[in-house]
């Protein structure tokens, strides 16, 4: 079954790993609507240029379940994202659901241990 946009971002933590190569580590908890949903994961929406504010975008996506559930909106977290070689000029992630989104900016993309500034979408 194809993957659906979920409803909405709760939390984003986004760090980089001080290895060879570098790896950015992003992880995002948010919610279903509905119970059922399985294989959250994060994906990075292609771009024929690089964003010129170096914020690069990912959907919350999950699929749903095989029937038809009511409405009830359901806590989740998806798989962590472990993006080695990420782009040079990336400054940010911005995590997208249906009804919000959220912004991590960590305070040095090259020296970042785990600090991070989050944003709702109002400052987007």
């Amino acid at each position: 079954m194809a993957t659906k946009v979920l409803t909405s971002v709760s939390s984003l933590v986004a760090y980089v790993e001080r290895e060879n190569p570098s790896v950015l580590v992003v992880s995002v908890s948010g919610e279903a609507p509905s119970t059922g949903y399985s294989h959250m994961i994060l994906e990075l929406i292609e771009n024929v240029a690089p964003p010129d504010n170096g914020i690069y975008e990912m959907l919350l996506l999950g699929t749903p379940p095989e029937e038809n559930l009511p409405f009830q909106r359901t806590y989740v977290h998806a798989n962590t994202l472990h993006w080695i070689n990420y782009p040079a000029d990336l400054k940010g992630i911005a995590v997208i659901a249906l009804e919000n989104s959220m912004i991590a900016l960590p305070e040095s993309i090259d020296e970042a241990t785990a600090a991070v500034e989050t944003y709702d979408e109002e400052n987007y």
